[in-house]
């Protein structure tokens, strides 16, 4: 009986912290997002500048991994290098 007691104890407690987890998780996702668009339009707006004024354009790993070392780890295209 105690066991029973305790495991709904448990559910009805912890079920709020569940769904606070997954909005939360689920507001970090759409900032990372956010950022990355906001810094793909920064990073090609840059190399359209650096191009009109006959310069190489920035290699987009090393950008990505100034702006932020978590989204260059979890970038496929950066991956190994």
């Amino acid at each position: 009986m105690i066991r029973i007691i305790t495991a709904l104890f448990l559910i009805l407690t912890l079920g709020g912290c569940a769904a606070a987890a997954v909005g939360g998780y689920a507001y970090v996702s759409a900032d990372k997002r956010e950022q990355r668009q906001e810094f793909l339009a920064d990073f090609q707006a840059n190399n359209l500048e650096r191009e009109k004024q006959g310069l190489e354009p920035l290699e987009f790993c090393t950008e990505l991994r100034r702006f932020d070392n978590d989204m260059w780890e979890d970038d496929p295209e950066c991956q190994g290098r």
